[in-house]
């Protein structure tokens, strides 16, 4: 069956509507334009035309696109697409507005004559001469094929992903010695997650909350980890300013802090979520701290849970070996690792401190700084 014509999708539909009644009130070139609309519309064969033209021709009388699209809603104007698509020319159905209102019950005993925009090529093709009834929402609607910029974004989008992961792989792959080595390690990794979260490169901090993030107390600490990190080549780091209590309709007057991540060679990756979540409470207690952390992390890179000795974690970590005795018989006593009778240390459930939740010490200090910034 031949698509429709206008003339004879006219006589399917109940008929033209009339002007609607609304206030306008001062909106006198939305009311200008609205009443040219509906003019234009009723003149043309179908009571319908094609949205480009009507809004050259609109543009013609001295209405803007925005006016005139603003008036197609206040009027509530019909919007659909006239022909099919076709793959040798290239050729896609009309968009068209019309002043038709619903259909009748003749017209959907008609073959489907009109189609929303193809998504891709051949939907059409596929579908030409589906009875209406036959056909379903997820037909009508199909995934829009990816266009050239939205590919160059995902490829982008992936390029970060990868680049995130592999700085991930040289963070937890190596030791971390030095007297601040554990703590810079503990924030790179708060930097890797957040990163990974926001799928970016670059991020703007606060200090307040990132130090939450780091599960840190002072935000000090944090200042000099991302300082050391900066001089050893892992990001880019730009200080912000503080705004001091002052705001204006903005926000507050003060400059974020920017941290830039720095890529590193290389194409083994590890995944940032892998990374175990500083601001819980078994790393911000007083008790594990960055050591202990650092500690964890290392496990979790290594995959195994057992015949830990104290020279191995020393070789993994690069903490001392007092440090490392001192915080693995603090963790047996949290239930953290068990150790038997060779004097070899075993892991207890390592991935739960890769989880979101224990950070109450942390959400009491928010809490705390929300009451005194309030004046409580």
């Amino acid at each position: 069956m031949s698509p429709l014509t206008d003339e004879e999708r006219g006589s399917v539909f109940l008929g033209p509507r009339t002007f609607p009644d609304i206030d306008w009130g001062k909106r006198v070139k939305l009311e200008a334009a609205a009443r040219w609309l509906w003019a234009y519309l009723e003149a043309k064969p179908g009571l319908s035309e094609s949205s480009n033209i009507t809004v050259r021709d609109g543009k013609r009388a001295g209405h803007t696109e925005s006016t005139l699209r603003s008036a197609k809603r206040k009027l509530k104007v019909d919007h659909y697409f006239h022909g099919r698509y076709s793959s040798a020319n290239e050729t896609y159905p009309e968009s068209r507005w019309s002043l038709q209102t619903e259909p009748s019950i003749a017209h959907f005993n008609k073959t489907f004559d009109w189609q929303p925009r193809p998504r891709r090529k051949g939907w059409a093709d596929k579908y030409a001469g589906v009875e209406f009834a036959e056909l379903n929402v997820e037909d009508l609607a199909p995934e829009r094929p990816p266009t050239p910029e939205v590919k160059a974004n995902e490829n982008y989008r992936e390029k970060v992903a990868r680049d995130i992961e592999v700085v991930a792989h040289h963070l937890a792959s190596r030791p971390w010695p030095g007297d601040n080595g554990a703590r810079n390690a503990r924030v790179m990794a708060a930097v890797l997650r957040r990163l990974a979260q926001q799928n970016s490169l670059r991020t703007k901090i606060n200090f307040w909350n990132f130090s939450d993030e780091c599960g840190m107390p002072t935000w000090g600490s944090v200042k000099k980890a991302l300082y050391d990190l900066e001089s050893d080549g892992w990001i880019g780091f730009t200080l912000g300013t503080p705004s001091r209590g002052l705001y204006d309709s903005e926000g507050p007057l003060g400059k974020a802090s920017i941290i830039k991540l720095a890529r590193k060679p290389g194409s083994a990756n590890y995944p940032a979520n892998r990374l175990p979540n500083a601001a819980r409470d078994e790393f911000t207690s007083g008790e594990l701290n960055d050591a202990g952390y650092l500690l964890m992390m290392r496990v979790l890179f290594e995959g195994k849970t057992s015949g830990f000795t104290r020279p191995v974690l020393e070789r993994l970590t690069g903490i001392s070996a007092s440090t490392i005795q001192r915080r693995m018989r603090t963790m047996t006593a949290m239930g953290l690792v068990e150790k038997d009778g060779r004097g070899r240390w075993s892991f207890v459930n390592p991935e739960q401190v890769l989880d979101e939740g224990n950070d109450s010490k942390v959400r009491e200090r928010r809490e705390k700084r929300l009451r005194l910034a309030k004046g409580g």
